[in-house]
């Protein structure tokens, strides 16, 4: 999806000052919403009666979800967390997870990018920050056992 800005004092739409729209709400569409094509999840991986499925509409999983109270209300400290856009939502996630006070543990080998270069720089900065714990898979499997 391409969005491009529109700039009200240029004749492209009409400025928010006359109550009216710039003109580009309409080109603004979420991509994973509950039904849609990209919201579906593989077979494998559908969740099970007894497991809570939140909506995530921010790059932060924390944000506009209980997912905080949640996660203390379990009593736990910390999450794992891995998914298919490193550069995008596990990075978000994960900050915003270590500044509520949890501790963010990334399955660097199950987390997927858009921009390869991009989600490079974000498993960097993670670890070097210290934002996150970071971990491989066969690691957190072995801790699980």
């Amino acid at each position: 999806m391409r969005l491009e800005a529109l700039d009200p004092n240029h004749g492209d739409s009409q400025s928010h000052e006359d109550g009216t729209s710039w003109g580009f709400e309409a080109a603004v569409k979420p991509w994973f919403l509950r039904g849609a094509p990209g919201f579906e999840i593989v077979p494998e991986l559908i969740p099970q009666p007894n497991q809570a499925v939140l909506d995530k509409i921010t790059f932060s999983a924390f944000e506009g979800t209980p997912l905080a109270m949640v996660l203390r209300d379990c009593g736990l400290s910390a999450f794992a967390i891995c998914g298919v856009a490193t550069e995008i939502g596990i990075d978000p996630t994960a900050r915003h997870g270590a500044d509520l006070g949890f501790i963010p543990v990334v399955v660097q080998d199950a987390c997927g990018h858009g921009h390869a270069e991009a989600a490079e720089r974000s498993l960097t900065n993670l670890g070097f920050m210290g934002d996150a714990m970071m971990t491989d898979q066969a690691t957190l499997i072995g801790h699980m056992g």
